[in-house]
């Protein structure tokens, strides 16, 4: 059975609204971790985000926290999508991210 035919062609709304809420960093991440494993199929998003968030056996034997989010970090990402530092300020992070995924997407959140 194909991916399209089982989750149709465009993302839905689970997956847009998680995908948003992950950083450039976890979603590649993730692809990683995905890319390596024994899977047969694409993960549903539930697999997809634990698959994100995971932290590598490297990070786990240095017992290092997981990445964190912050205003800071996702301004930077933003203004590397074009995005205007006026339009992001007195944003906090997961506004900043619906933004990014705006830009990158062209779905405004909340919207699909």
């Amino acid at each position: 059975m194909s991916f399209a035919r089982e989750n149709g062609k465009t993302p839905n709304d689970i997956w847009l609204a998680g995908v948003a809420r992950l950083s450039d960093e976890q979603i590649i991440h993730g692809l990683s971790v995905l890319a390596e494993s024994d899977m047969e199929f694409p993960p549903n998003f539930p697999k997809f985000r634990r698959a994100c968030l995971s932290r590598s056996a490297l990070d786990s034997e240095r017992l290092l926290p997981a990445p964190e989010c912050t205003v800071q970090s996702e301004m930077r990402s933003a203004l590397s999508y074009g995005i205007p530092r006026e339009d992001l300020e007195g944003l906090d992070v997961e506004q900043i991210k619906a933004k990014i995924f705006e830009k990158r997407t062209g779905v405004r959140l909340g919207e699909v």
